[in-house]
Formats: C-alpha cells, sequence, structure tokens
C-alpha cells in the first residue's frame, strides 16, 4: 500500500489546467490520520506539467 496504515484519503481532486499553449494537471489531495481518538487532515497540492504539451 502506498498509504501507511491509520491514513485515509478524504478527496482527490484532479483541474485540468489548458492555457491554450501548455497543459498541467493540478492535483488536490485531503489525509486523514486518527491517533488517540482525534481526527486531523492535511491538504496537499501539487501541479505537473504534461509532457509534450507547451510550445
Amino acid at each position: 500500500s502506498l498509504i501507511p496504515t491509520g491514513v485515509a484519503v478524504r478527496s482527490l481532486i484532479f483541474y485540468l489546467i489548458d492555457t491554450g499553449s501548455s497543459k498541467a494537471v493540478k492535483v488536490e489531495m485531503q489525509l486523514g490520520e486518527t491517533k488517540g481518538g482525534v481526527v486531523r487532515y492535511a491538504n496537499y497540492y501539487s501541479t505537473v506539467i504534461l509532457r509534450g504539451s507547451y510550445k
């Protein structure tokens, strides 16, 4: 598994960005972890330019 025990993916969203001269994918992910009965969430963001899409 890519995710450790006790960690859950709460949301995973992909957005296509098209500027006309290049394309990219923006990723938003929210992970949750339970410790001692308390749930904590953290947000992670990334953007990747698609190879060969730029001019």
